[in-house]
């Protein structure tokens, strides 16, 4: 008797501590999870699974080809349609307003290209930047959320449609021709083991399905830009709401998790969405940016060519030794910065020493030196500049033989460079150095222009006074006119004209500096 009672109060503790202590062993705790799992299949409404043979059942395949024959036409439809940037694009623009279509009709490539050949660069940027801000503005938060809620839509639909629901059907109907649906599909179980892969990856694009949301709008957009129809609305609505009833019921995670015996499955989320409109813009910013770049590049090699050409006969002039453009293949190749203003200011010593000292000079012998002005004040500003302009030649003789390799700045740039690839100090000074080196041609460059438009105002107004017989500035004109055999007037005009063109040259490359460096 005693010893019953004792076997009686043994098997009531093992059973209340084994109560206690059976969650702490996982291989118990997974067994208890399985079964709980198995009742709920057992349960469900949906009759997809055999547990003792862990077969997937011929409605599970009824359910998968229903649905395949409602999105068939939907997947030929899109394994046809354009890049994903184009759909962003077609969705966006589905709800531009009037005023934000005409503002992108005005920022495509080919109409900034047409108003270039009539407009000036500088209005073609204010345009286009106001174009931008009207299409921008457009953008309110209702629109925004329109916008991202077609696309999830769309995108969402995609992936879903795009899933080879033919290749698991297969599985279960080996005869199976894809989208035939002249015949119904004999199906027969499957070892669910076999088609579990499949499973997970449908769960990944059906539960990325929004659960809340009106289709008709994603309907209606693919109608409008495909002229075709995308789904029956009826028959789609169908399909999601007997997802959304396995969802919450987990139907498809239990099957999954009985038959790979490993409880807590989850479907991995659904991407969130994406900045559309900020993206939109940003592109749309950079590429009207590169047009323009490109109208202004061409503009601008087109008039240099034509004001080359007009000076100097060709458009390959060299004057310098060292600052020069084949210097910069050095920097180039090691990506270090470079030599800026070459062209330009081999422009500038080549029109100093072939046009300047030639013409110019002869020119200033008899108007500045023969020359009787009824004032000397008259004549300082055309004296200075014309002086001022003779330093400056020889000054960029200077400056172009520093930057030789045995001079010591030239010798310095050099050793920087060397070591500008490994050593941070060094690239700083070489930055430093050539943005010291660049300045200095930019200031010939600049006070060139100066004295040479200085130079020119005067030359205009002796021009138009040569034959007045009551001249402003020189008294002497007769006489002029004879020591030149009169040539005075002609020379005159030909200078007068090359250094408005050579100016011209130069204020091309000034702006594009200023506009660099703003």
């Amino acid at each position: 008797m005693a010893s019953t009672q004792k076997k009686n109060d043994e098997g009531f503790f093992q059973k209340i501590f084994g109560d206690m202590f059976a969650s702490s062993d996982p291989e118990a705790k997974k067994k208890r999870e399985l079964k709980l799992i198995g009742k709920q299949i057992s349960k469900s409404k949906y009759k997809f699974y055999k547990l003792q043979a862990k077969q997937l059942l011929p409605p599970f395949a009824k359910l998968f080809y229903d649905i395949y024959k409602i999105i068939s036409p939907a997947q030929t439809m899109f394994s046809n349609m354009q890049t994903s940037n184009v759909l962003k694009n077609a969705i966006i623009e589905y709800y531009l307003s009037d005023r934000q279509k005409e503002a992108l009709a005005r920022l495509s490539d080919d109409y900034i290209i047409s108003s270039a050949e009539k407009t000036g660069v500088k209005e073609l940027y204010a345009e286009v930047k106001k174009d931008i801000e009207v299409l921008s503005s457009g953008f309110d938060s209702q629109k925004t959320i329109s916008i991202e809620i077609l696309y999830n839509q769309f995108m969402t639909f995609t992936s879903f449609v795009s899933y080879d629901f033919f290749m698991l059907l297969k599985k279960f109907d080996p005869s199976m021709q894809e989208r035939n649906f002249s015949s119904t599909p004999v199906f027969s179980p499957v070892k669910a083991s076999a088609a579990v892969d499949d499973l997970k990856d449908f769960l990944a694009v059906a539960w990325a399905l929004p659960q809340k949301t009106d289709w008709t709008i994603l309907i209606k957009f693919v109608k409008a830009y495909k002229s075709v129809d995308l789904v029956q609305a009826g028959l789609w609505n169908k399909v999601v709401a007997r997802l959304n009833s396995m969802r919450a019921e987990r139907t498809l995670e239990n099957i999954i998790e009985y038959t790979t015996d490993t409880p807590g499955y989850h479907a991995p989320p659904a991407k969130t969405n994406e900045k559309l409109i900020e993206v939109y813009l940003n592109k749309l910013k950079t590429q009207t940016e590169q047009t323009l770049k490109k109208i202004s590049t061409d503009k601008k090699n087109s008039k240099t060519g034509e004001l080359l050409n007009a000076i100097f006969g060709t458009t390959d002039v060299v004057k310098l030794k060292n600052y020069v453009n084949t210097a910069n293949e050095y920097f180039i190749k090691r990506g270090l910065p470079q030599y800026t203003l070459c062209n330009p200011l081999n422009y500038l010593k080549a029109f100093l020493n072939d046009y300047f000292k030639k013409d110019v000079r002869e020119l200033s012998d008899f108007i500045l030196v023969r020359g009787k002005w009824v004032s000397p004040e008259l004549s300082n500003e055309m004296s200075n500049a014309y002086h001022s302009l003779l330093e400056i030649s020889e000054k960029i003789t200077a400056f172009d033989d520093s930057l030789g390799e045995n001079v010591a700045s030239g010798s310095k740039l050099k050793s920087l460079s060397s070591k500008a690839d490994r050593d941070k100090e060094a690239l700083h000074a070489l930055q430093v150095s050539l943005k010291d080196v660049n300045n200095q041609a930019f200031t010939f460059i600049t006070r060139s222009s100066q004295y040479m438009i200085v130079y020119a105002k005067t030359l205009k107004r002796l021009i138009d006074e040569v034959d007045n017989p009551k001249p402003e500035l020189l008294m002497n004109w007769q006489e002029i006119i004879h020591v030149s055999d009169g040539a005075v007037k002609p020379l005159m005009t030909r200078v007068y004209k090359m250094l408005y063109q050579f100016v011209s040259l130069l204020q091309i490359y000034i702006a594009e500096k200023k506009a660099t460096s703003a």
